[in-house]
């Protein structure tokens, strides 16, 4: 029989032997140091908020999400200070909808015939500001529609429609005369003078003063979240996530970056920061979730820094889903947690304090 351990070598009169007590050990130093940085991370979040909660989504400083205690959920909000429950409905468990900016949460009842948009005050629990009603787009509940500032822009077939609260609808454009020989529209969002909008899977930048859209070369898919700011737009495909970068206007595979990337906590978990799902932005950070835990990448610096880390224990999982970050650099995440080893369904939303983290 082949003997494969031990294999011991002298050298100068030293034996060294190499066998599987070494390897067992620096497994052992590996988890150790993987739970104590664990641990160490642990610290610096608290818990925001509890079970029941789904759907967090950002608005500059403001944090939305859903009480789902009930069939019908309930919205919520948050301006760094003050939690705020609203008293109006945005629709019960089949149809629930709203759009919101930090100033103006937005939500559309459908009808047979026409759709009715509500627009409230956000730092009011239930103040109407005004209505408006357009007919029933064929095919869909309601037409695509969102909110920046207190404007709510509508899609009308394919045609951008402006809302001031109060006012009139007005139309802005078509996408036709943009340039857009428009398939399946799916959502968009507005900010400023930039429209960015998934239509059959392709996402557009839109400027809105020269009425020029411009395609984002994604050749997948795009999935549905999309992040945009005046240097680029993140978003994600069927392929993974990527950057299309305004200045270079080039695509930049930001998944292929993270996982070339060099950063390891350890050999034992040397995969533990390899892109895995969701993910959000702060100023030039990528947050997203690793395959152990929340990381932060730097697609300037090209860095990653670990921010949680799912703990290495047999009896608490912790799986970490559906990172937020405000532009105060106050980060939110979801950990979905399990005594059983499975997956947990729900758990605590906690809170990260990111500023003297990242800089």
């Amino acid at each position: 029989m082949k003997q494969l351990w031990p294999i011991v070598l002298t050298l100068g009169g030293c034996i060294i032997s190499s066998g599987p007590s070494d390897d067992i050990d620096q497994t052992q130093a590996d988890v150790d140091h993987y739970n104590q940085l664990s641990a160490e991370l642990d610290a610096r979040r608290s818990e925001f908020l509890g079970r029941d909660v789904q759907e967090l989504a950002a608005a500059g400083s403001t944090l939305y999400w859903l009480d789902t205690t009930n069939f019908n959920p309930k919205l919520m909000h948050y301006d760094g200070q003050t939690k705020l429950a609203y008293g109006f409905s945005i629709g019960d468990g089949n149809n629930y909808n709203y759009r919101a900016s930090a100033s103006v949460v937005v939500t559309a009842e459908p009808g047979s015939d026409a759709v009715i948009y509500r627009a409230y005050d956000a730092v009011a629990a239930n103040r109407l500001l005004g209505t408006t009603s357009l007919p029933k787009p064929v095919g869909a509940k309601w037409s695509a529609y969102a909110v920046d500032s207190s404007t709510v822009y509508i899609m009308d077939g394919t045609t951008l429609k402006k809302w001031l609260p109060g006012g009139d609808v007005t139309t802005v454009t078509t996408l036709e005369s943009a340039g857009v020989e428009a398939g399946e529209f799916w959502d968009f969002g507005v900010a400023s003078n930039t429209m960015v909008f998934i239509e059959s899977g392709r996402v557009w930048s839109m400027d809105l003063a020269a009425n020029h859209a411009t395609w984002l070369m994604n050749m997948t898919e795009a999935g549905g979240t999309v992040d945009f700011r005046p240097d680029g737009v993140l978003f994600d495909t069927a392929t993974g996530l990527s950057f299309y970068d305004y200045a270079q206007r080039k695509l930049i595979d930001i998944r292929a970056a993270i996982d070339a990337n060099p950063f390891k906590i350890n050999n034992t978990f040397a995969s533990a920061a390899k892109f895995d799902t969701d993910f959000t932005r702060y100023k030039q950070w990528v947050l997203y979730i690793g395959q152990s835990g929340l990381f932060a990448y730097d697609f300037k610096a090209d860095k990653i820094t670990p921010l949680l880390l799912s703990p290495n224990r047999a009896d608490l999982r912790v799986d970490y889903r559906y990172p937020v970050a405000l532009d105060t650099g106050v980060a939110f995440v979801t950990g979905l947690t399990s005594t059983s080893g499975a997956t947990g369904a729900d758990g605590p939303t906690y809170t990260l304090d990111l500023k003297p983290i990242l800089h």
